[in-house]
């Protein structure tokens, strides 16, 4: 109804990532004397890297006036990769409505899903021909839009689910808190000697004094490595072999948390290690064990009661960003 609207609406993006098959394309524009321009399919783009966002296919609706109405409606075959927990923001800043989401796995698998920011649940689980379903049904949801300084995604209304139980595991719930203590323990505790040896030349060259409180050892070692060594967000191992971080002075998080926590543990510094997630993002939900919430790491110092970063280069000891306080 507005010609900002129809800017806004012309041209319509379609994300091929991971996509295996676009199955179904239709598009259509219905004038306001009720005259309908069906999608020409020579109008249809292919994209392989469309502003640095990947492979896309790019249409413009034909013969949009004020008054007029769009619909288009696309279905796509996708290759994931195996998930065993994922989310749907189901809210965003337009309206929708007669929102449906299905979530199907076979019988000998049971997923669980929680809803928030809505009343409305998933309905109990079907089994019928070897899968079991569970549904979510929403007539209408009202478009919320961006505000500044506002909780923004965290507000949405949107799905957590997760792989709960497996017949081949009996009875027991698979995927909880305690198995994901149990995995990042092992991928972040050193155990190798020579490891275990390059940290302890990075203490050489801090130079902690035996005789300082623990505090201040903690803020040497934190000022020393947050000054001397650079994150580079790159998801590998190499990456995170402290031996190849002493040498070159760069690593990713996880290699970079791996060297905080043998070098307060070689200084006899008792720590816990804290994951929780951008409250702006999600409120961490602890009674749904979902390792979606499991983004950010947080070093947490008992004999002190005070947090470290190790992720983030512009806070020390006592003061973790913002977006990480007032949550679980």
């Amino acid at each position: 109804n507005t010609d900002k609207s129809i800017e806004e609406n012309n041209t319509v993006y379609i994300p091929l990532g991971s996509v295996v098959d676009v199955m179904e394309l239709k598009a259509r524009v219905i004038s306001k004397d009720g005259k309908i321009t069906l999608l020409d399919k020579k109008n249809i783009k292919d994209v392989d890297n469309y502003d640095n966002a990947g492979p896309f296919k790019i249409f413009a609706f034909e013969g949009v006036e004020l008054g007029s109405e769009v619909e288009y409606l696309y279905t796509v075959k996708k290759f994931i990769q195996t998930m065993y927990y994922n989310a749907e923001i189901l809210q965003s800043d337009q309206p929708r409505k007669n929102v449906d989401m299905t979530i199907i796995c076979p019988s000998n698998l049971k997923i669980e899903a929680k809803t928030y920011n809505t009343t409305t649940e998933f309905s109990s689980p079907k089994t019928e021909d070897g899968k079991r379903t569970i549904s979510l049904k929403l007539a209408e949801i009202i478009p919320l839009k961006d505000e500044k300084y506002s909780g923004g995604e965290a507000n949405k209304i949107r799905v957590e689910y997760k792989l709960a139980y497996s017949e081949a595991k009996g009875k027991d719930r698979i995927l909880g808190w305690n198995d994901a203590a149990e995995l990042f323990y092992k991928q972040l505790v050193i155990t190798s000697k020579k490891e275990k040896s390059k940290v302890t030349g990075i203490l050489k060259k801090i130079k902690v004094d035996k005789k300082a409180s623990e505090e201040e050892k903690i803020r040497k070692v934190e000022s020393y490595i947050k000054t001397n060594f650079i994150i580079k967000e790159v998801y590998s191992d190499e990456f995170e072999s402290v031996a190849f971080i002493a040498k070159n002075h760069f690593g990713n998080t996880k290699g970079i948390l791996k060297i905080f926590l043998e070098a307060f543990k070689q200084l006899d510094i008792n720590t816990e290690l804290v994951m929780t997630i951008d409250r702006f993002r999600k409120r961490f939900d602890g009674d749904f064990d979902t390792w979606n919430y499991l983004d950010e790491y947080i070093i947490y110092f008992p004999s002190i009661d005070k947090f470290l970063m190790p992720g983030s280069m512009f806070s020390r000891l006592g003061f973790v960003p913002s977006e990480f306080t007032c949550t679980d």
